[in-house]
């Protein structure tokens, strides 16, 4: 097996907001194949 084009772990991201910090995104990993679309 192939390994992927692309590999992310453990992404976080927040957004300062005037009521506080948006969670968007906390703690997903993915990877990517060849021929996949995200």
């Amino acid at each position: 097996m192939a390994a992927p084009l692309l590999r992310v772990e453990d992404l976080r991201t927040q957004f300062f907001t005037s009521r506080g910090i948006v969670h968007a995104v906390d703690g997903i990993s993915f990877s990517v194949s060849r021929g996949e679309t995200v």
